[in-house]
């Protein structure tokens, strides 16, 4: 159930001066989908600039194959490594902040507004960075934002990217499945004697936040 819709406040950004953005989504797959209907509002408003988007080796492929993505960039922040949680690899850190710097990214985007991530936000050298604000962490952007809690996800991710005027009214999330997806899930129910009438799905209806 979508929370009400309370308006954000824009920041005024030259839409013209916006030619390569880089959002951030180091979470898990769920995180990761919620996050589409946001980027779909980003290329739709600014049509003309470049959008990479970074996410973990354990979700890129829902993400594989969006058409509102330009660039996937998998990189495996041990943070959010449910299965291999540990210390940062400074080598491997420091060279993947010298790749997005050398990118030279106009406007970057963090949805989760955790230390780690917001780290990364600032580090990369973008002219502007947005997130949300918690707990002090905001220092390290441009543009902040209040949390409101008991919002969807869709909605908060939806929140920050409207703060610099982007927005759609089209808020599904965007799964692409390809033919060779549909022929390996095909296989798998043949294989296991699962027919489609017998097929259970579980949903799970929420996470903390």
């Amino acid at each position: 159930i979508y929370a009400l819709y309370f308006p954000v406040k824009k920041t005024r950004i030259p839409h013209s001066n916006i030619k390569k953005i880089l959002v951030l989504r180091f979470e898990h797959i769920g995180d990761v989908l919620l996050t589409t209907p946001a980027i779909r509002a980003l290329k739709e408003s600014f049509p003309k600039a470049h959008i990479s988007l970074v996410v973990g080796s354990w979700s890129k492929d829902v993400v594989e194959g969006n058409p509102y993505i330009d660039r996937l960039i998998v990189f495996d922040h041990p943070l959010h490594n449910r299965q291999r949680r540990g210390c940062i690899n400074l080598h491997k850190f420091v060279k993947f902040i010298r790749m997005l710097r050398r990118s030279r990214f106009d406007l970057v985007i963090d949805f989760r507004g955790d230390f780690s991530s917001l780290l990364v936000a600032y580090m990369c050298g973008a002219t502007y960075s947005v997130g949300y604000n918690i707990r002090g962490r905001g220092i390290l952007l441009t543009v902040k934002l209040k949390v409101q809690k008991n919002k969807h996800e869709i909605e908060r991710c939806l929140d920050v990217v409207r703060t610099i005027g982007a927005n759609t009214k089209n808020r599904n999330p965007i799964l692409i499945i390809s033919d060779e997806d549909r022929s390996f899930a095909q296989n798998f129910l043949e294989i296991n004697g699962i027919s489609k009438k017998d097929l259970v799905i579980g949903v799970h209806p929420g996470a903390p936040f």
